[in-house]
């Protein structure tokens, strides 16, 4: 996914609203877009909007509550019945911090899908990083579940806590950056970037959206439907990319050699980076479904 766009889930205009943009998915926000006495109604909305036919087919995710509030369990309860339907694809878990929230979230789930009848492991998880002790556990919240299908990095929390001006230097959170895409990379999980709050500041945006591709990156979230353009091109293939990927998987070490060293154009191309070549394919295979 490019872009993920944020919508409140207890906004019915902006939910009804946001396929329309065209970010690759969109992420219905239980925790900190809705107020604590506001979250049942929330999620009794989310049931109600998701079942309608402009959905279908879109790819829609719900970001629960952390499990140290007492709301996350109920988010489970009312939600995986209709993420079991394929009308959200999954559950962005706000502010993981070890690999045991993943296992716990893991846990209640398996109850909450066999009560159901439904298959174990239907559900995927987005692990969402926030705070320094996340990053510090990074690579053990990526392999703590089959679920697992991305880390996701929130820098706010994490700027709050460590002091980070993350405006000031676009080299700022390289840290914490690497370390999520290694920790995800690791286990053959995507890696998606912070959203850029300046929502108004396309140029600043376009600056973190290229480094965060530099770093890894596969996508980003977003926050406002006017970065969504700047997002999904910036973490494009381009045409340039694509025809060096063919380039690479047509040549004579792809063919017959596997195990040997060619050269296209200067480059030495040996097996890592026919892997990347794959992965460059794969990518723009999904970007044109």
């Amino acid at each position: 996914m490019r872009s993920s766009l944020y919508v409140p889930a207890n906004s019915p205009s902006k939910i009804l609203n946001a396929p329309v943009y065209g970010s690759d998915s969109i992420i219905f926000d239980l925790e900190d877009a809705v107020l604590p006495e506001k979250k049942k109604e929330a999620r009794y909305l989310l049931q109600e909007m998701l079942a309608l036919e402009q959905f279908s087919g879109v790819h829609c995710t719900v970001r629960i509550n952390d499990v140290r509030s007492p709301f996350w369990k109920e988010d489970l309860r009312m939600l995986t019945p209709l993420l079991s339907t394929a009308r959200a694809g999954s559950l962005r878990v706000a502010k993981v911090e070890s690999q045991h929230d993943i296992i716990l979230v893991d846990r209640v789930l398996s109850a909450i899908e066999g009560e159901h009848g439904l298959p174990s492991g239907i559900i995927t998880l987005q692990a969402l990083l926030e705070t320094p002790l996340a990053i510090e556990e990074a690579y053990r919240i990526s392999g703590a579940s089959e679920r697992i299908e991305a880390l996701v990095f929130g820098a706010e929390d994490y700027c709050s806590a460590t002091g980070i001006d993350r405006y000031g230097l676009i080299t700022a959170l390289d840290y914490p950056k690497s370390r999520i895409v290694a920790a995800a990379a690791a286990y053959g999980r995507a890696a998606y970037d912070t959203a850029y709050g300046a929502f108004r500041n396309s140029e600043g945006l376009e600056q973190e959206a290229i480094h965060a591709r530099a770093l890894g990156f596969t996508g980003k979230s977003v926050i406002h439907p006017s970065q969504i353009e700047v997002v999904n091109r910036i973490f494009s293939i381009t045409e340039r990319e694509l025809e060096w990927a063919k380039q690479v998987l047509g040549s004579s070490l792809c063919a017959d050699q596997r195990d040997g060293v060619t050269e296209i154009e200067g480059m030495m191309i040996d097996m890592p980076v026919i892997s990347r070549a794959q992965r460059i394919l794969a990518r723009a295979e999904n970007q044109m479904r």
